[in-house]
């Protein structure tokens, strides 16, 4: 089985979306079948201006990989 999580925010940014769509991707990781996937596209952290982080484009850890992307700039 494959999945695909679309969500704006994931680990390592802050958030409460991004503390609950990080519990939500470990939790379906324990309860899938063996040989399942599941792929998260995301945004690069980046929220707040008074916090920064770094996270990498692409991880892969075997049967989980986030592809992260840049979201256009906003004004808050």
């Amino acid at each position: 089985m494959r999945i695909l999580v679309l969500s704006y925010y994931f680990e390592p940014d802050i958030s409460a979306g991004c503390f609950r769509m990080t519990a939500f991707v470990r939790a379906l990781r324990q309860v899938l079948p063996e040989g399942s996937r599941v792929d998260v596209l995301t945004t690069l952290p980046g929220r707040f201006s008074s916090f920064s982080t770094e996270a990498p484009e692409l991880e892969d850890h075997g049967d989980l990989t986030i592809r992260r992307f840049r979201p256009p700039p906003h004004r808050r």
